[in-house]
């Protein structure tokens, strides 16, 4: 099954002899290219009739004694996953309405029954999400009975898994993105199989009907929280360390925040706060150890660990990556209870064909590929890292080791030990590097040093809460049990501070964008669409500073503001634009400056917000106060662009009463280019500046919409001449300036329709195009 022989052959093997020496990994290749293919072309009948018409051929050639070529199987194994996966698409585009659902943000208003396939999550404000195994579906006058699965979201109470519901509510998919790096949730439903979401709202209906949990995932769920109990005995209950404990034991991160994997994330180390390869490994060697002493063969042995491994996998939610992991083993263990030295290619090859036999989408998941490009990586560089110390790692060969004495033995197995430490965790690191930076943005290099200290922690946790766990079964060893669980109190509270050191030291961790810094216009200008009147637009020079005008509203920073700034590769800030005192344009300041460290800058006019007045505290609070401006002032950003602040006025008597018109007015000078950011300003800010006499010319208007006053006047924008004009009329029709528009040669990006907007400005230059919209892009040319 998996082949013979201990290694891959010498290192100058070429690729062909490799690949003919590891048919399965042949093998997993070919059905990766069928999955991509089909996921880039879904025609299902296409790649059934042609995996027929070749597998009848292939029968007809052994019929007649011909033997097909290897590469006539590997075409075969491609176009069958390529089908698989084209059926797989096609089962979940069945699903009644899909394109309606898809094209229609509101949704449509149904009626559903089915069962809770999970234990709900919470989403917070007394809200619950859990996968929604339907039956029947009504939409209308019609009732669909289908097996397909959606998220049910509502306030489930106490609401358990295996509950049948009643339900009535809003089906609806997730838009795609609308700002660079925002999650895509409906990629993820479709990767995950849920059709969409079912969202029932306090005046909808919902009700339990009956109980019907599947047997041995109710026996694994009640046994998970048996074990949560035993290992958080005597601790305090719903602490973030017993809430980490049970994560990293049990996977139960259902229970764990954003905030606590915060620091195992910048750190390296977030393989420790969730079930994995690392995990399940442990847990096969703990039981080992355990098994040992009873004096079975390693194939005795190895028949039992094999559905332990899986019944771990179980208990812990059946998450994929534990059920990865465990398959992964299992093809391992299999090889040595077969007296077989184990190939890795060859059984990464076969863990990887079962598992996307099972499901095809699981290759498009980080943790599928993160889990076989870290195993490939350790395989590949663990000893070409160690190879350079060599001579410190072991003895000289022409001294027989019975001559050395006991210290210098201890000393050269503790160097092993050591090396073999960092060589792995090494490898791992560079085997995920590209992943890491090409899907998550992060690169975190302390991760070399940080596993070091923290992968031995991780290891004697699992331990202790696996004799916890035992001992917790004879009630005489219930003083035991106590002992075990105070030992990883400690334990879990020395990895979460050392985990919190190394991610916050300078360096450790960065952000990196997949962009090419040669591929930037001089300056970029990227207007984030901002839900409910917010606004967020970053600035970055390609040989100047980094700058922000205002960071959203705080219910925005986590989904857009500061995935952008991730995804965008910052990793420093140097301004950062207050506009005004609105709290959907300010009241995410605190957490962005948690992050980042920018000079300031704010009307002059006093502020009564709380947003604005809590930022300029934090600030103070560093040295860092805010700079204070009013109309006239000019701050560079490189040698030929600079700020020119067209508003407010110095004299205080002339403040508005509201906020919109008590903000900064900023025109940006790049020649021969003038970007004029009005913020939310009205008609009082638009006359001041009308009659002030002010050049107030400008290439492109990013305008915002005002609470309650008018915007955008024919007199205001007949000063300004605009030749692109940027809005969001979600809030705002924008009534005076689409008449305007309409008289005049001037292009119009609406973010309700285009998303984020992105102007490049370059000497000969100025583009713009809408992030939903990548390929409608507008060229102005030198005019001025």
């Amino acid at each position: 099954m998996l082949g013979q022989g201990a290694s891959l052959g010498p290192p100058a093997a070429t690729i062909a002899t490799r690949l003919r020496s590891d048919p399965l990994f042949c093998a997993a290749l070919a059905a990766l290219a069928g999955i991509l293919l089909a996921d880039r072309f879904p025609t299902a009948w296409l790649y059934t009739g042609a995996t027929l018409l070749l597998g009848f051929a292939s029968w007809l050639g052994r019929r007649r004694g011909i033997t097909p070529a290897r590469v006539f199987g590997l075409v075969l194994i491609l176009l069958g996953f390529a089908a698989v996966h084209a059926w797989h698409l096609g089962a979940l585009q069945s699903f009644p309405h899909y394109q309606t659902l898809a094209a229609e943000p509101d949704g449509l208003h149904v009626q559903g029954r089915g069962r809770l396939l999970q234990v709900p999550r919470s989403l917070g404000a007394g809200a619950e999400q859990a996968p929604f195994k339907l039956s029947e579906l009504s939409i209308g006058e019609r009732t669909y009975h289908l097996p397909h699965t959606v998220l049910l979201r509502a306030p489930l109470g106490s609401v358990r898994y295996g509950d049948v519901i009643e339900c009535s509510g809003r089906l609806f998919l997730p838009e795609s993105p609308r700002n660079p790096g925002e999650f895509d949730y409906r990629t993820y439903l479709q990767r995950h199989d849920r059709a969409g979401i079912l969202e029932v709202g306090p005046a909808d209906h919902l009700k339990v009907v009956s109980h019907e949990p599947h047997p041995l995932k109710a026996l694994a769920l009640k046994a998970r929280e048996r074990m949560a109990g035993a290992i958080t005995r005597d601790l305090p209950p719903d602490s973030e360390i017993s809430r980490t404990l049970t994560a990293m034991v049990l996977g139960m991160r259902e229970r764990t925040t954003p905030e606590m994997e915060k620091p195992f994330r910048h750190s390296g180390t977030l393989h420790l706060f969730a079930v994995s390869g690392l995990h399940v490994g442990i847990f096969a060697f703990i039981a080992w150890l355990l098994l040992k002493p009873f004096g079975l063969s390693r194939g005795q042995v190895t028949f039992l660990l094999i559905p332990l491994l899986f019944f771990y996998a179980f208990i812990t939610g059946w998450r994929p990556s534990a059920v990865r992991a465990a398959t992964m083993a299992a093809v391992f263990l299999a090889s040595y209870a077969l007296h077989r030295e184990p190939r890795l290619l060859n059984s990464l090859g076969l863990a990887a064909l079962l598992i996307l036999a099972a499901n095809t989408n699981q290759l498009f998941l980080p943790g599928f590929q993160l889990s076989f490009t870290v195993l490939l990586a350790i395989f590949a560089l663990t000893k070409p890292l160690q190879r350079p110390f060599r001579r410190w790692l072991y003895p000289d060969p022409l001294i027989p080791t019975s001559l050395l004495q006991d210290h210098e033995q201890r000393a050269y197995a503790f160097r092993r030990w050591f090396a073999d430490l960092f060589s792995v965790s090494a490898a791992a690191w560079l085997g995920s590097l590209p992943l890491m930076a090409l899907t998550f943005h992060l690169v975190t290099p302390i991760a070399l040093i940080a596993n070091g200290f923290l992968l031995p922690l991780g290891f004697f946790i699992l331990l202790a809460a696996a004799m916890s766990m035992l001992c917790s079964l004879v009630a005489v060893l219930g003083w035991a049990n106590i002992l075990f669980n105070n030992a990883n109190f400690a334990l879990v509270h020395l990895l979460t501070w050392i985990a919190g050191t190394f991610a916050v030291l300078p360096g450790g961790h960065f952000f990196v964008s997949n962009r090419l810094p040669i591929t930037r216009p001089d300056l970029e200008i990227t207007v984030l669409d901002m839900p409910q009147g917010g606004a967020c637009t970053h600035l970055q020079a390609r040989r100047g500073s980094s700058e922000l005008i205002d960071v959203g509203h705080a219910r925005s920073y986590d989904f857009i503001t500061e995935p952008y700034l991730k995804h965008a590769g910052l990793n420093r800030i140097d301004r950062l634009w207050l506009t005004h005192g609105d709290t959907s344009h300010l009241s995410g300041g605190p957490k962005f400056l948690s992050q980042y460290r920018p000079k300031i800058y704010q009307p002059a006019w006093p502020s009564r917000s709380p947003s604005m007045r809590h930022i300029a505290a934090l600030a103070g609070e560093r040295g860092a106060h805010p700079v204070s401006l009013h109309a006239g002032a000019s701050i560079p950003v490189t040698r030929k662009a600079y700020w020119e602040v067209l508003y407010p006025p110095e004299e205080q008597s002339f403040a508005p009463g509201t906020a919109d018109d008590r903000g900064l007015v900023l025109r940006l000078s790049a020649d021969p280019w003038r970007v004029l950011f009005t913020a939310d300003a009205g008609l009082h800010t638009e006359q001041w500046l009308v009659q002030s006499g002010r050049n107030l010319e400008a290439d492109v208007l990013i305008k915002g919409s005002h609470a309650n006053d008018v915007s955008g006047t024919h007199a205001f924008l007949d000063l300004v001449q605009p030749r692109l004009l940027v809005w969001d009329s979600e809030t705002d029709e924008h009534t005076q300036a689409t008449s305007w528009t309409a008289l005049h040669p001037c292009a119009v990006f609406d973010q309700r329709e285009v998303g984020a907007v992105i102007l490049g400005l370059e000497r000969k230059a100025l583009t713009a195009r809408g992030f939903r919209a990548p390929h409608q892009v507008v060229t102005l040319k030198r005019a001025r």
